[in-house]
């Protein structure tokens, strides 16, 4: 394809090419519905996309440390990676890293729905 249909549905939607790129809300790169998208520079882009197959805990940026047989979150803001702690428990590392989506990616940050369809 010559274009992206999510930037020919902005164009038919605004009458101009976005200045950037287009993200969609819900990870769907084939939801070219209004109403899931968005303009988007492409590090605003990259806080929602889907997770690596490689990633074995099925949360980005939550480890498991097997020596000291811990949980570690930590989330990359402006190309710097920010630890978030090590937690006994899985369900705290997880909740560690939503909390600093939230707080660094706002309206960026992976949506629930999409979680739950994952």
């Amino acid at each position: 394809n010559l274009y992206q249909g999510s930037r020919v549905a902005w164009l038919l939607k605004t009458g101009a090419w976005p200045e950037h790129g287009v993200d969609h809300r819900d990870g769907d790169s084939r939801n070219n519905r209004w109403r899931n998208l968005r303009a988007a520079t492409s590090v605003e882009n990259a806080h929602n996309r889907a997770l690596s197959a490689k990633n074995t805990s099925r949360q980005t940026g939550v480890k498991f440390f097997k020596k000291i047989k811990k949980w570690g979150a930590e989330i990359m803001v402006n190309y710097r990676n920010i630890y978030l702690g090590v937690y006994e428990r899985y369900e705290d590392a997880v909740a560690a890293r939503k909390n600093a989506e939230k707080n660094y990616f706002g309206e960026f940050a992976p949506s629930a729905s999409r979680e739950n369809a994952a």
